[in-house]
């Protein structure tokens, strides 16, 4: 076996910041050998030995498959990212800020390109988003037009173009931070240098909670053009934009903190949701502990999951009845706590907690002849252990 040593020297590099990969395939070049098949006494001597003639021989030829190897050549350069400066930003109603949306190798604010390399800041110089090469998409969609819209500083009332697949182009609604003085729209920019300006307003929210946008920078580059221009680029982490509400947060609470219930009996308590923007609270969570038997309806049926509606109003009826216990005697007390756990983005009370005191009652309606006799053969059959009650 013969070993065969490869070097490989990489003095330049080609701009990128993609890996290379070499194909390599080691196959056997036409060989023929000559193989000796036997010797015969060409001498007379008495001894087939090696001062005999070769009488016969054969000619063979090697062959082998080929072998087939794969290089990869790491590239020493990092791969640009897209991002957003500031990754967060808040905003009341009619208040506007500016984001700008960057390409860089850092992972920080500031724009970090190669100085050595004039390959790879090339291609990012040429990064622009006059085309499709970098698209942003905003979650949820229909926020556009609701929440926020991309404004220019000069004109208030330009349309922004309308999305294809959820996604604009950067270059229609951005600004760049040399330009936005003047609120330039439309141009070519220079996402490696300058970056781009996202100017954004607020427009409102409906009712008390405040409303969180996301957006994102992605590629807009086929990969014909990716594999042409250095390789791909990362996409942004998720930027958020707020936007405030403005509004009190109402505070939901129980009308009262106890209630006394008999037992097989019930009883109607309100959670209230102050403020003027109680009626958007929309529902509460409740759960329920202690040893009273006791179930939870709405509007004649048991809620489900702890959940109560407050149906546009701000004020949740809740109907609390007390369940049959055999091992509660009459008079006797049992209690359970309803507390109030979420009231879906708005704020809970002090008064969070309702104290439930189930009484015991025994008395049940006399039985008539024909239910007398039944209830004999349920005794006699062992069904004692069902009936408690005892008759006044």
């Amino acid at each position: 076996m013969k070993t065969i040593e490869l070097y490989i020297s990489d003095t330049s590099d080609d701009g990128d910041w993609d890996e290379e990969t070499i194909g390599l395939t080691l196959e056997l070049v036409d060989k023929t050998v000559t193989v000796v098949t036997g010797r015969d006494d060409s001498n007379n001597d008495g001894v087939i030995d090696a001062t005999d003639t070769v009488s016969t021989n054969q000619t063979r030829k090697l062959t082998a498959t080929p072998r087939q190897l794969t290089l990869t050549i790491a590239d020493d350069e990092r791969k640009p990212t897209l991002k957003f400066v500031p990754p967060s930003i808040q905003l009341a109603k009619g208040n506007i800020q500016d984001v700008t949306a960057l390409v860089g190798l850092d992972t920080g604010g500031r724009i970090d390109l190669p100085t050595t390399n004039t390959g790879i800041r090339t291609t990012l110089a040429g990064l622009t988003a006059a085309g499709d090469d970098i698209l942003l998409s905003v979650s949820p969609p229909d926020a556009v037009g609701t929440l926020i819209e991309f404004v220019d500083e000069n004109d208030m009332t330009r349309t922004l173009p309308a999305a294809t697949e959820g996604r604009y182009n950067i270059g229609t609604i951005g600004a760049t931070s040399a330009d936005a003085a003047n609120g330039a729209v439309g141009e070519t920019y220079d996402m490696a240098t300058e970056g781009i300006k996202l100017r954004i307003k607020a427009i409102d929210v409906s009712g008390f909670r405040d409303e969180q946008i996301t957006l994102t920078l992605e590629e807009g580059r086929t990969e014909a053009s990716m594999m042409a221009e250095g390789g791909s680029i990362d996409p942004s982490e998720p930027a958020t934009v707020t936007v405030l509400s403005g509004e009190a947060t109402p505070t939901v609470t129980f009308s009262t903190d106890s209630i006394s219930i008999d037992e097989g009996d019930s009883e109607r308590v309100h959670l209230l949701a102050d403020t003027d923007q109680g009626d958007q609270v929309g529902s509460a969570t409740v759960s329920v502990s202690g040893d009273a038997r006791i179930a939870l309806e709405q509007n004649g049926s048991a809620i489900s999951g702890g959940n109560v509606s407050f149906d546009g109003s701000a004020n949740a009826e809740l109907m609390i009845r007390a369940l049959g216990d055999e091992s509660l005697e009459d008079g006797e007390e049992k209690t359970a706590t309803v507390t109030i756990t979420d009231a879906s983005g708005a704020n809970i009370g002090e008064q969070r907690t309702l104290t439930v005191t189930v009484v015991g009652s025994t008395a049940v309606p006399v039985l008539p002849l024909v239910g007398q006799l039944l209830l004999a053969l349920l005794l006699t059959a062992g069904g004692a252990r069902f009936y408690r009650r005892r008759q006044q």
